[in-house]
């Protein structure tokens, strides 16, 4: 009898242990909602890091059910993007300006394609430090259009910086006035929206033109372009994004954790 209910009990301990961390066919552990949902680790396998369309299966798939493997997609949409298929991603970031003067002419057409088509949606300013300080910039981004609105499922602005410049050139700026000039553009930016801006770089620009700066470490979410490496000692990337190689079309993004996730930073305050 007693050696009875050891096998029993044995038997029940190795069938809870594989229930609860089922090894998929690519090796990995399915946790959360993906427990018991085939379809997410469906032919082709997700991989840890994947920036192409053997992903994406998987990945649309996996976006509403939690698996640890799941990234929400989106897209970074500029003045020469010419189409757009809104329904295959979760998020957009969409260019709204440059500088203390420039509005693209095609944002607010854009915005509304991707408001109308259930995306969380978000609004872009291209820095141009040498033509006037960052305060003067982040209020003409809010009032062309890179204003915040939780009701309207609107993602905080966001302030590009670094992506169109050299990291040799550094807009001709020293790290400590490229450092002052985003804490003016992030602060005032704060100050009329309640949300801090995301940052959008590449991680060889900021670590050699802002001498890797940590400031904005915990306030600023990261939007991380061409690498996975974070710089400035941020935690990890919020948004991270592979640049397509032909200018018309949009680069690729992914959210770094699930759509809920993203639901919550589309609503809350700073």
């Amino acid at each position: 009898m007693r050696f009875s209910t050891v096998l029993f009990l044995t038997a029940a301990t190795s069938l809870l242990s594989f229930t609860s961390a089922a090894p998929t066919g690519n090796g990995l552990e399915v946790r959360g909602g993906c427990d018991n949902d085939p379809k997410c680790f469906e032919e082709p396998k997700c991989k840890d890091k994947c920036d192409d369309d053997t992903c994406d299966k998987c990945d649309d798939d996996c976006d509403d059910h939690g698996g640890r493997q799941c990234h929400v997609k989106g897209i970074d949409v500029t003045y020469n993007t010419d189409h757009v298929e809104w329904k295959k991603y979760k998020f957009a970031y969409i260019l709204a300006t440059k500088g203390d003067d420039y509005t693209s002419p095609r944002y607010k057409g854009q915005y509304d394609d991707c408001h109308k088509s259930g995306l969380y949606c978000g609004a872009y300013h291209v820095a141009h430090p040498t033509k006037c300080n960052g305060d003067d910039q982040a209020k003409y981004f809010v009032r062309h259009g890179g204003d915040w609105d939780k009701n309207k499922k609107k993602l905080p602005g966001a302030l590009s910086i670094g992506c169109e410049d050299e990291p040799k050139d550094c807009f001709g700026l020293s790290a400590s006035q490229l450092v002052d000039w985003i804490r003016d553009f992030s602060k005032t930016y704060h100050s009329k929206t309640d949300r801090y801006p995301v940052i959008s770089t590449t991680a060889k620009w900021w670590k050699h033109c802002t001498n890797n700066s940590r400031e904005f470490k915990g306030k600023n979410p990261l939007w991380l372009v061409g690498d996975d490496e974070t710089p400035g000692h941020w935690d990890h990337w919020s948004f991270l994004e592979y640049k397509s190689p032909e200018h018309d079309k949009p680069g690729k993004m992914k959210w770094y954790s699930n759509y809920d996730a993203l639901k919550s930073f589309s609503n809350k305050h700073d």
